[in-house]
């Protein structure tokens, strides 16, 4: 029998865990394992020729040792061989070879499993393919778009021989009109802003007993002592002919004059919208429209207006259709017209330019479809 480190390990776990077992019997099961999954080995023992058997059983029991049965026929000097295949050890249903018991012992089985696990716990799950929807444009489907599809997805050269044909029929000449009218409204409203916070100027002014900002400034600055009225303090007859000669009701109003009026909030802030400032008394900068190109700044934002409806006129779905998509709609197809605003600008500009140079507006074409 070799006693090799394997056996003395085996045999130092085996008394721990065996107890009673007798010393040679362990041996024996030492040896069994040895051979690979329960290998049976007899030796011969004597000094002749001799039969020595050897029979390794290990319980199968929860312990899961494998069973193993081999014999051997002993030679001179005990060297006796197992029999070829005789006596493979086999696991038990429920349990499993010596072998994988001592591999447990020695943290084998643990150590492999726990790079199992660490191997499974890097794999990441794969996303679940997401599926596409159908197209849709302003959140809305084909079918809710109806004739603004094919508008919306029309050629710009379509929109802009529109433009110049003055075509204003149809779904696209409906999206040619929109272009029109907001390429003219560009700073229409800035004018119609500009002289409303003009309005409010004016308004707050009268309110606050002034005529204009100038006043406004010299109410504030108050006047210069007035001689006459200064000497006259001390004499009440001198002092009220000084005072009518100089335009003031009493005493009181002069000196109020003198000490400068208080400013007013709303005035100051209607000076400062068009960019003047009370505190250094600087007047207003910004210049007030004429009353031509208020009419004109109001008459584009009305055109706006107008081609905004004639895009829900020429829209076959706009009866079904909530406000909020509309209002969508109309936002996708300005945003549509905005990637070729230089080319589409150009092109409402050479229309106004052969309409001045002619005098001629050309005929809106018939266009039912388009």
């Amino acid at each position: 029998m070799r006693f090799t480190g394997r056996t003395f390990a085996i045999l130092a776990i085996s008394t721990l865990m065996f107890g009673s077992v007798s010393t040679a019997a362990l041996f024996v099961v030492a040896d069994a394992a040895y051979a690979k999954n329960g290998d049976g080995g007899g030796n011969g023992g004597g000094n002749g020729g001799g039969n020595g058997g050897g029979n390794g059983n290990a319980g199968g029991n929860d312990g899961g040792h494998g069973q193993g049965h081999g014999q051997g026929v002993g030679k001179d000097h005990g060297a006796g061989k197992s029999a070829a295949n005789a006596g493979r050890g086999q696991s038990g249903q429920n349990g499993k070879s010596f072998k994988a018991t001592i591999s447990d012992i020695f943290g084998i089985s643990k150590s492999k499993a726990n790079k199992a696990a660490q191997a499974k716990s890097t794999q990441t799950a794969k996303a679940a393919p997401t599926s596409k929807g159908p197209k849709t444009i302003a959140g809305m489907r084909a079918n809710q778009l109806g004739s603004m599809n094919a508008a919306f997805n029309a050629n710009i050269n379509a929109v802009m021989a529109h433009i110049a044909n003055g075509n204003t029929n149809g779904p696209v000449g409906a999206v040619a009109a929109l272009a029109i009218a907001d390429h003219n409204a560009i700073g229409a409203a800035d004018v119609v802003g500009l002289a409303e916070m003009f309005a409010d100027l004016e308004n707050a002014l009268t309110q606050a007993g002034y005529t204009d900002v100038e006043s406004y400034f010299g109410a504030l600055n108050g006047i210069e002592p007035i001689a006459e009225i200064e000497a006259a303090r001390e004499d009440e007859t001198a002092l009220s002919d000084a005072l009518a000669e100089n335009g003031f009701a009493s005493l009181a109003d002069y000196d109020a004059a003198v000490a400068g009026a208080e400013t007013d909030p709303d005035v100051d802030n209607a000076i400062a919208a068009l960019g003047g400032d009370t505190a250094s008394r600087t007047d207003v900068t910004a210049s007030e429209p004429s009353e031509a190109e208020i009419a004109e700044a109001e008459a584009a934002l009305e055109a706006v207006t107008a081609a905004e409806t004639g895009i829900m006129d020429s829209w076959n779905k706009s009866e079904d259709a909530t406000e909020a998509q509309k209002a969508d709609l109309l936002g996708a197809l300005r945003d549509r017209l905005s990637d070729s605003s230089e080319a589409i600008s150009a092109a409402v500009e050479d229309a106004k330019t052969t309409e001045e140079t002619t005098g001629v507006i050309t005929e809106p074409e018939e266009d039912s479809a388009t």
